[in-house]
């Protein structure tokens, strides 16, 4: 076996492990990251939201913020936005009920 064979199977090895490992947790930390991003952002408007409309207002709280997300490019299933700001705006109505 000559060196050149040897830094051919290296290099065919390093390459495997890079495919086969280190890329796909490269992908689920940006996804990763991306998540906590629409989270934050949502987080954002949902706040927005309450200081700008009245207690009453709700459903008119929700619309606003699904189309703030919407023009913010924020392409999410409706569902699963409607369901993180339902959490957090239960979460917001308990931070001020412990105060």
């Amino acid at each position: 076996m000559s060196i050149n064979d040897i830094v051919s199977i290296v290099l065919k090895v390093v390459c495997f492990v890079l495919v086969a490992f280190v890329i796909p947790v490269l992908k689920k930390k940006y996804t990763r990251e991306q998540l906590e991003d629409v989270n934050n952002t949502i987080h954002m408007y949902v706040e927005a939201a309450e200081q700008i409309f009245a207690v009453d207002q709700g459903p008119e709280k929700k619309k606003w913020v699904q189309e703030r997300l919407t023009a913010s490019g924020i392409n999410v299933d409706l569902a699963s936005v409607d369901a993180e700001i339902e959490a957090y705006v239960l979460m917001l109505h308990n931070a001020l009920r412990s105060e």
